[in-house]
């Protein structure tokens, strides 16, 4: 009689306590239901980072564009006579803003790569004597970056504007231009740089 009691009891805790084939199927289902929502979690996060990365190339990609269009304009600009043909003549030490009013170039003719010593040592002055002096000169000649314009070779090493290596520039671009000076062979090297980030808006 206490063996059948016995083993009634058993039968009944065994019913009363789930499978392990049921707690399988249980943890099963939550570990499912993990793996999606991370899956969707990632996918979003992923998305997310591409978008993200995607514009700001866009921005560099378009800036970097700006900045070479602006630098092979200067490079053209410098070799140009300048407007009137002897600006230099004309330039106000003290009054930078009114440099706004003339062309600056450094040709000594229309269409000659021969460069006026005049207007060289003209443009130096105006680059190099203060910081207020340098940005209206930058802004006279349409940049909207920093600008480092050398003139080598034939006994003359110009250079005008900020280095961008003391700079910490962070991005640069150059173009160096043959020219002359009396008939002997000149490279004059523009930079513009900048040690910001490069985006646009």
């Amino acid at each position: 009689m206490r063996l059948g009691r016995d083993c009634w009891t058993q039968m009944a805790v065994a019913a009363r306590r789930p499978s392990g084939h049921m707690r399988a199927q249980f943890w099963s289902f939550d570990l499912i239901f993990s793996i999606v929502i991370f899956s969707v979690a990632l996918a979003v996060l992923a998305y997310t980072w591409f978008v993200i990365n995607n514009q700001l190339s866009l921005n560099y990609s378009g800036a970097s564009t700006i900045m070479s269009l602006q630098v092979q304009g200067l490079a053209g600009t410098l070799l140009s006579t300048g407007s009137p043909y002897d600006w230099q003549s004309y330039v106000n030490m003290s009054d930078p803003s009114s440099w706004h009013d003339l062309g600056i170039g450094l040709a000594l003719a229309p269409g000659s790569s021969n460069l006026s010593v005049g207007k060289l040592y003209a443009m130096a002055a105006m680059a190099n004597r203060n910081t207020t002096d340098y940005l209206a000169l930058g802004s006279a000649l349409g940049v909207g970056y920093d600008y480092y314009i050398q003139v080598r070779g034939a006994g003359y090493n110009v250079t005008m504007g900020r280095d961008p290596l003391t700079g910490n520039a962070l991005t640069t671009q150059v173009v160096n231009e043959g020219a002359t000076i009396g008939g002997t062979p000149v490279v004059v090297r523009v930079v513009l740089w900048t040690n910001k980030p490069l985006v646009v808006d």
